[in-house]
């Protein structure tokens, strides 16, 4: 873990990209005048406001896994943003967008996934 384990993450689930994709093919569908340069100016960031520190993040992930393993703390890069927040006003606003799968959802059906994968014979 670099630094003092508490930078601002947000993450995602590929749920959330996938809802992404089907907001800007609803984007895409509206008449020109409704997505013109005039109507709709500047980026449209599909992120997810909910912030959560890197340490919440892994031990989220050692609580659902059941796993011993153990936080390693290292000095964090000068160069490294402390603070990763999207400000989504505008999906919500134009593309009637906003992420549904939160991050404990999420780690839930990921480490699902990976408890299935690694359970298959190969």
């Amino acid at each position: 873990m670099m630094g003092a384990w508490s930078a601002i993450l947000s993450f995602r689930h590929c749920a959330v990209k996938i809802s992404r994709c089907l907001a800007m093919v609803r984007f895409m569908e509206l008449t020109p005048d409704e997505r013109s340069p005039s109507a709709v100016a500047g980026p449209i960031n599909l992120g997810n406001p909910r912030e959560f520190t890197i340490r919440q993040l892994a031990e989220k992930i050692i609580d659902l896994t059941g796993t011993k393993s153990r936080l390693v703390f290292c000095p964090l890069p000068t160069d490294d943003p402390m603070q990763r927040k999207p400000d989504i006003t505008r999906a919500r606003e134009y593309l009637g967008w906003l992420p549904k799968v939160e991050l404990e959802e999420g780690l839930k059906k990921t480490v699902a996934y990976f408890d299935n994968l690694l359970a298959s014979p190969q």
